[in-house]
């Protein structure tokens, strides 16, 4: 009972932490602090432990951690070992059950289509294209989005050889670079891009649903043991006559009892369902307001900058704290300079200071355009908002 107490209150810290760490409210105290290192500094201190280890168990530990950095089919396996356990644990433990006190003859059915509707969209997923930009479909992702002239500025990628589109990033694990990038999902193995997106999505909230679902079944089986074994109803008798009713710690027990894998498949599936229902909504929240998890991050990084900076800074001193955090343009590329000073010649002259008000997001168009771009990420570009 110590071990489930315990795995759910981690369970739910880091789950807190990591979604809601970055926000205003907890960003300068502890939770923030746990959010900034968990998402970089911890890397960084495996990486100082590995590179002070000998020989051989640093080349154990730098191949350990390529799985994690590089696209990897080790987390499709996980994924597939995952789900196929938890059936195989459900077929063999579970299935005879039904029907029962509470499950109908139904159940029986439904967890193979479920199983076979998830493994066919997981591949989906996997095979969709992201939105990869090449030479060849240059033009039209370079007409896609605008550049913003804040967090997006006419960039070359050196590794594709082509100009940068605004709301694009080179993926180093799978060696592309992706139109409106959102992070790379080693789940997947893949990218999330303006094309697959929504694919994504809906692979998220199948995923929740089917574990979801198998907390469900598996709750319907365990609490029809209580009811048909008269435990819910069943007391204890003090000394003094008193009946004292049986604790839900007691009726936990007899549950993890009756069938400790399908307890532990109960409680797994709940914690894993409320993991990815949070991600997908954080997902879902960000493609309604039409922003990436590359512009989150880079938006409170120059709103954290702006607020250090007695909340207003000049154009060319952000200008100046952005280049910091990126590649500037080569100086011995002219071809570069003359674009990127075509293209800043009349924000350098602006004398407005920016705040943290008028930094907004251009590609934000309210979220009924932002929902159909979503789903058709060919959707012609109007913004309502324009640049301070």
């Amino acid at each position: 009972m110590w071990f489930l107490s315990i795995y759910f209150l981690l369970s739910f810290l880091g789950i807190y932490v990591l979604l809601l760490g970055d926000i205003q409210f907890h960003r300068n105290g502890i939770v923030g602090r746990l959010n900034r290192y968990l998402r970089s500094g911890l890397v960084s201190d495996i990486q100082k432990i590995v590179d002070s280890c000998p020989g051989p168990i640093k080349s154990t530990l730098q191949c350990y951690i390529a799985c994690f950095t590089s696209r990897h089919p080790l987390f499709l396996g996980m994924y597939i070992a995952l789900v196929l356990g938890g059936y195989i644990i459900f077929l063999l433990r579970g299935l005879h059950h039904i029907p029962g006190p509470i499950l109908g003859e139904s159940h029986r059915i439904i967890p193979h289509l479920y199983i076979t509707a998830t493994f066919c969209w997981f591949i989906y997923v996997i095979r969709s294209d992201p939105g990869t930009i090449r030479s060849d479909n240059l033009k039209v992702h370079l007409e896609r989005y605008p550049y913003d002239n804040i967090l997006y500025r006419p960039r070359f990628c050196k590794i594709c050889q082509i100009p940068r589109p605004a709301r694009s990033r080179h993926c180093n694990s799978c060696k592309r670079c992706v139109s409106r990038f959102d992070h790379h999902c080693p789940w997947i193995n893949g990218d999330i891009g303006a094309d697959n997106q929504w694919k994504f999505v809906v692979f998220l909230m199948n995923t929740g649903c089917l574990c979801m679902y198998c907390f469900m079944v598996c709750f319907g089986i365990l609490w029809g043991y209580i009811l048909d074994q008269g435990y819910w109803h069943t007391g204890f008798v003090k000394p003094d006559g008193t009946v004292i009713q049986m604790g839900i710690l007691l009726i936990i027990q007899f549950m993890a009892r009756f069938d400790p894998w399908l307890f532990l498949l109960m409680c797994f599936t709940f914690v894993v369902s409320l993991v990815v229902f949070s991600f997908s909504l954080l997902q879902f929240s960000q493609a309604l307001r039409n922003k990436t998890a590359v512009e989150v991050l880079k938006m409170n990084t120059l709103k954290n900058y702006i607020a250090s900076k007695s909340n207003s800074v000049s154009i060319a001193e952000l200008f100046s704290f952005i280049d910091t955090q990126s590649s500037p343009p080569d100086p011995e590329d002219k071809a570069q300079l003359d674009q990127y000073e075509k293209q800043y010649i009349y924000v350098f002259k602006q004398t407005e200071p920016v705040t943290k008000q008028n930094l907004l997001n251009i590609y934000d168009n309210g979220i009924h355009s932002n929902f159909i771009e979503l789903f058709t990420s060919t959707t012609p570009f109007q913004s309502k908002n324009k640049l301070s």
